[in-house]
């Protein structure tokens, strides 16, 4: 087919390629070149402007994170990104370290979620999995349609990627806040290796009242431990003669094993299992400590007790809670409603 029956897209692609191979120019000024194009189109367009621009100097304008995926893969020591934000009627500029960019794209727990697309938004939330992200992003939809607009939800597949990402996001001037179950602070080793990701030796700052929280919360429930003699029993009794093991009894076994636990109620039943007194304020020192940092965890313990009238988890809870009361204006979202007028800030 002839360049003219192609699409505005592809042809203003070539025009683009072609003066970088005709003309002598040391300096060239490209303002979104990938307009147009399709993903892979502006991954490869990229490729090919670092090809062409050998010993020439270009400038480009972008709200793709595509075109950038391509320029870097071909040759990283070749670009400086500079990031824009707008603050008001000021444009700050910060550059982004193209190493930590690439961190993403070479890590297989990051490369295929659309963490990089926050260079893009005003700022990104960081949520476990893609059931808090669609429950969380209506939710904000409903409150405020501007920040929603200018704000990336992310799934980032558990709590422990936490850590590895945000280092990155402060390294990309990336404005980002975390959204995580109440089983966050269940072990101190997790959470310092969170705090500590956010502020070398920031765990320090908060390391004797957590630890006073877990000390007094096994304290509180010492009753409702059981001795792992009981828990054997109970693992044992839920075998079968089959030969293999049925999906129903794996998660009875892996039921038996969360009870062991008396962490574990925090997840199921929030703050209202946390003892009154030192473990209540110790609880409250935490959460305060952790939104100062950009964590925010959920009072109720996880984003299923939000709608507790749903008996299902993860992707299932949250189709069934859309399905079951469209209007977000019910006052069933109140709850969820106030945590994230909490997390951003709306008044």
């Amino acid at each position: 087919e002839s360049l003219c029956e192609q699409g505005d897209g592809i042809r203003s692609a070539v025009a683009i390629l072609a003066s970088l191979i005709v003309n002598d120019y040391s300096l060239f000024l490209i303002d979104e070149p990938e307009a147009f194009l399709h993903p892979p189109q502006a991954r490869t367009l990229g490729n090919n402007i670092v090809e062409l621009s050998e010993n020439k100097q270009c400038f480009l304008s972008t709200h793709n994170i595509d075109l950038i995926r391509g320029i870097l893969e071909k040759n990283s020591s070749r670009v400086r990104i500079i990031k824009i934000n707008r603050n008001g009627n000021k444009n700050e500029m910060h550059e982004v370290i193209n190493e930590d960019v690439q961190k993403v794209t070479n890590d297989r727990n990051l490369k295929y979620t659309n963490i990089l697309n926050g260079l893009f938004y005003s700022k990104v939330v960081l949520c476990e999995d893609e059931t808090d992200c669609k429950f969380y992003s209506a939710i904000l939809e409903n409150l405020d349609e501007k920040m929603y607009q200018n704000t990336l939800f992310c799934a980032v597949g558990g709590k422990d990627q936490f850590k590895i990402i945000t280092p990155l996001l402060r390294s990309m001037k990336i404005e980002y806040e975390i959204i995580a179950d109440i089983d966050l602070i269940n072990d101190s080793e997790k959470l310092k290796q969170l705090i500590n990701s956010i502020e070398k030796n920031k765990y320090s700052e908060i390391k004797e009242i957590h630890q006073s929280f877990l000390s007094k919360y096994g304290e509180g429930h010492g009753s409702l431990g059981k001795k792992q003699c009981i828990i054997k029993q109970e693992i044992n009794d839920l075998f079968t003669d089959d030969e293999y093991m049925a999906t129903t009894t794996k998660m009875k076994i892996k039921k038996v094993l969360k009870e062991a636990n008396v962490l574990e109620l925090l997840k199921t039943g929030g703050i209202s299992t946390i003892p009154q007194g030192q473990c209540s304020k110790d609880y409250k020192t935490i959460k305060k400590f952790l939104k100062e940092n950009s964590v925010h965890i959920l009072d109720c313990g996880e984003i299923e007790r939000f709608v507790p009238e749903i008996d299902a988890h993860g992707n299932a809870w949250v189709e069934e809670v859309f399905k079951r009361y469209s209007n977000i204006n019910d006052t069933i979202y109140d709850g969820a409603k106030e945590f994230i007028k909490d997390v951003f800030g709306i008044n």
